[in-house]
């Protein structure tokens, strides 16, 4: 196999593993959009539904890229670091989901995009150090959970008496 192969086959793989954290959102997502989520006051700036499926979407790739990058890097403390710390934040990032929409509780998924987002912000710290190209592609997921925060905290705010 070439280098140049097996940096494809990495960076399909690792877009593969963040598109399948979105496809278990998606499918924890799904079912309570008609009724539940429908039903819950939003602040004036909730995006429309279609909006997430695109966004998400490109940037679960970005994600796959930043840790295609960050295994592609020579061994040292920091790539070990952010490979953990990505993989903490994946599991975060598809319990989110879980909590909002499968358990329907706002209140709980406020407490993991909190911590949500202090790893995103960990994690960009470390790749500000080995990798700007991994670190400019990470802005976009992070500046977008921080929206998501925002977001969750109206919605729970807004419907926590219901």
């Amino acid at each position: 196999m070439t280098a140049a192969f097996k940096k494809n086959v990495r960076v399909l793989v690792c877009i593969l593993l963040c598109q399948l954290a979105g496809f278990l959102g998606a499918w924890l997502t799904v079912p309570a959009l008609p009724v539940w989520y429908a039903g819950l006051q939003k602040p004036w700036f909730n995006p429309p539904n279609w909006i997430f499926g695109p966004v998400w979407t490109l940037l679960y790739a970005m994600m796959g890229v930043v840790l295609a990058i960050l295994w592609g890097l020579p061994a040292s403390r920091l790539k070990t670091l952010g490979i953990r710390l990505f993989l903490i934040q994946l599991i975060f990032n598809a319990a989110w989901s879980g909590l909002f929409f499968g358990l329907r509780n706002p209140g709980w998924a406020l407490a993991d995009i909190l911590i949500l987002l202090s790893l995103l912000a960990v994690i960009a710290g470390v790749l500000r150090k080995i990798s700007w190209p991994a670190f400019f592609l990470w802005l976009p997921y992070t500046a977008w959970v921080a929206f998501a925060a925002v977001l969750n905290y109206y919605l729970w705010s807004l419907n926590s008496g219901r």
